[in-house]
């Protein structure tokens, strides 16, 4: 959604934000002491091509996948 609707997006914001951020830290957090413990681990993330620069209307969501993004490296 644009900016300048940003009340009613705000709710699909957050929810973009829930999923794509702090659910890629939880799911990280989540295991890493086990992979610290064995010695070895690997955790695949998912990101989006639209991380690598916002498109109009979009401007959120291409956040939180650049997050991803930077999670991961």
């Amino acid at each position: 959604a644009y900016f300048a609707d940003h009340e009613k997006a705000l709710p699909r914001w957050l929810k973009a934000i829930d999923i794509n951020i702090k659910g890629v830290v939880n799911g990280i957090s989540a295991v890493y002491d086990q992979m610290i413990e064995q010695g070895r681990g690997q955790v695949v993330n998912i990101s989006s091509i639209n991380g690598n620069a916002g498109i109009a209307g979009s401007g959120v969501y291409s956040a939180t996948k650049a997050a991803v993004t930077t999670l991961s490296d």
